[in-house]
């Protein structure tokens, strides 16, 4: 029988992403409208969670042992992750970490010390790669094989009464599965790790020399009213 679970708070939501994680799988995938707090140095995501309320710092604290595990375990897993380009140049031209709280900004210290973390991850790790694209997503999601779905919310708000779904069905993963590999591999998406590498370390070097960021590289997001 499928399985299906909803999850009312962000708590609950994290500790099921760090039950996956922790299952030691051999590969994941994910599609993100944010950059993984696995990147962020541990103070500024304290820092992140006790601005929205200090009882939030219990995210915090899972976030950091997702952090330590992934440390343990990141030459044997096989990762996979898709970014809309907004997660990317919101940080370098703005410093927002996250759409749930715009007016949250981090330091030119903190966005160079992420941008160097992904670079270290991406340049050490063989069987890690990023993606980054020009599509807006309409879902963010974790796919585990063979039937993991984690689906979380694009911003997490106290008022939402659903803060992420989990499915655990073949039929449903290989439909996220299947969108995924087409995004991954759409005209539309920076697919190529070289590139993406050279197009951070490009920026990083902007913001040490302390010249203006220049943006015009990162693909533009396609937005289409209907």
């Amino acid at each position: 029988m499928p399985t299906v679970r909803v999850y009312p708070s962000s708590e609950k939501y994290v500790d099921k992403l760090l039950n996956i994680e922790n299952a030691n799988p051999d590969r994941l995938y994910s599609a993100l409208s944010f950059l993984s707090s696995l990147y962020f140095p541990d103070n500024t995501i304290l820092k992140f969670y006790k601005k929205i309320d200090d009882s939030k710092l219990s995210i915090a604290d899972v976030l950091l042992k997702r952090k330590r595990k992934r440390t343990e375990n990141i030459f044997n897993l096989e990762r996979k992750e898709i970014y809309e380009a907004t997660a990317f140049t919101g940080i370098i031209e703005q410093g927002i970490v996250h759409n749930q709280d715009t007016s949250f900004r981090i330091s030119p210290i903190e966005i160079i010390s992420t941008l160097k973390e992904i670079i270290l991850q991406l340049e050490t790790c063989q069987k890690f790669e990023i993606a980054i694209t020009r599509e807006i997503m309409p879902f963010v999601y974790l796919l585990s094989p063979p039937i993991t779905v984690l689906i979380d919310v694009r911003s997490n708000y106290e008022y939402q009464q659903i803060q992420g779904i989990l499915i655990e069905d073949s039929s449903p993963y290989e439909m996220f599965y299947s969108d995924f590999q087409r995004i991954w591999a759409s005209e539309n998406t920076i697919n190529s790790k070289d590139y993406i590498i050279q197009l951070i370390k490009d920026n990083i070097l902007e913001w040490e020399f302390g010249r203006s960021i220049n943006l015009d590289k990162w693909p533009k997001m396609i937005v289409n009213n209907r």
